[in-house]
């Protein structure tokens, strides 16, 4: 890999290892990161950790929303049968605090992506 993953601890992250900082850097014979230059620090290698590319750090593959409800079930491994039952594990998971309407606003706005 033209990279390595080096935990770093720093004022973002202080005693965190949940939330790690990798610090990133590109072999000088290989292209370095568009924006980010040759060293990064990021929490998220993105699609970088797959491809060994430093202009894949923090690249990511974005779900698809179309025709959501007509791919149930979700998740991996299946445990949201329903958008609704998927809608209130992201609240129960992130504790976001939604009303019952709000979850069933939210359910029915994805059914018709």
């Amino acid at each position: 890999l033209p990279w390595a993953k080096e935990p770093v601890q720093s004022e973002w992250n202080p005693n965190k290892p949940e939330l790690p900082l990798f610090k990133i850097t590109c072999k000088e014979d290989r292209p370095q990161h568009l924006f980010l230059g040759r060293v990064i620090y990021t929490q998220d290698p993105g699609r970088a950790l797959i491809t060994g590319k430093c202009y894949d750090v923090g690249a990511i593959v974005m779900q698809q929303f179309r025709a959501l409800s007509a791919r149930a079930p979700y998740f991996s491994n299946g445990s949201a049968r329903t958008l609704r039952e998927l809608v209130d594990f992201y609240d129960r998971r992130f504790n976001i605090g939604y009303s019952e309407q709000e979850r069933t606003d939210l359910a029915n706005f994805l059914s018709v992506l």
